[in-house]
């Protein structure tokens, strides 16, 4: 499963609003998300993946942006997939990787690193297998 932004937060526990209402995601990421009108990130960021995941193995660059005004509020420990190093000249870890599950807040580029959609592709193929 990969899941960007918006289906990093629908695979999270729950969504809080700016109203303060909170709303039952699916469950599928031990994490919790608030929409915060006071924190907005816009930047573009170069990904570098920290673990062998469905994307290729470690070390496999992406570039893509993001865009958001939310953040995880909470989350239960899990093995963070990228280092992080946005336009505006941070480092930071970055996304998931809990099973099959790759989640994070970055728009991906595909055309940035063509071979990730190859990658992805074999691990879902070979992941259906398993399940015949």
């Amino acid at each position: 499963m990969y899941a960007e932004c918006g289906g990093l937060m629908y695979l999270g526990e729950s969504v809080t609003l700016r109203s303060g209402d909170r709303y039952a995601m699916t469950g599928v990421l031990p994490l919790h998300v608030t929409m915060d009108p006071g924190h907005l990130v816009i930047r573009y960021v170069d990904l570098r993946t920290r673990l062998p995941s469905p994307l290729g193995t470690a070390g496999t660059r992406l570039r893509g942006q993001e865009f958001h005004q939310s953040r995880i509020t909470s989350a239960a420990p899990m093995p963070s997939l990228f280092t992080a190093t946005g336009s505006d000249g941070t480092t930071s870890a970055a996304g998931y990787l809990v099973r099959q599950v790759v989640a994070h807040y970055v728009h991906v580029h595909l055309a940035s690193n063509p071979q990730v959609a190859e990658h992805f592709l074999t691990a879902a193929v070979a992941a259906r297998a398993q399940q015949e």
